[in-house]
């Protein structure tokens, strides 16, 4: 049970997502065709960035470091590193949950306005 708790964030991010979807129909004039361009366009670019992140953060991790990262989150490891890394990613941390907020922002807009 703990570690489900532990896969919440990822869960709710699949959410996020979809509530994207309807305002993304509206843009698009709902043209099918459109639509599913932007969301095989739009997902695969989301996933080669997460697949480069993942790749990133993992590489980045010093090989002294690997028992402590197999033990410990490898954004905390690449964090303690301090420097020019650590600035980036938290940058990288801060234009992910702007992101999220400016699509959640533009979800409950189209669907109030």
């Amino acid at each position: 049970l703990t570690s489900c708790w532990r896969l919440l964030p990822t869960i709710l991010q699949l959410f996020v997502f979809h509530e994207v979807l309807p305002s993304v129909c509206h843009m698009l004039n709902y043209e099918q065709r459109r639509i599913r361009r932007a969301v095989i366009l739009g997902s695969g670019l989301l996933f080669l960035i997460d697949l480069s992140w993942a790749a990133l953060g993992l590489g980045l991790v010093p090989h002294s470091a690997v028992q402590q990262a197999l033990n410990a989150d490898p954004i905390n490891v690449l964090l303690a590193q301090g420097g020019s890394l650590a600035t980036t990613v938290l940058g990288l941390a801060v234009c992910a949950i702007a992101t999220t907020i400016i699509g959640t922002n533009l979800a409950l807009q189209s669907f109030f306005g």
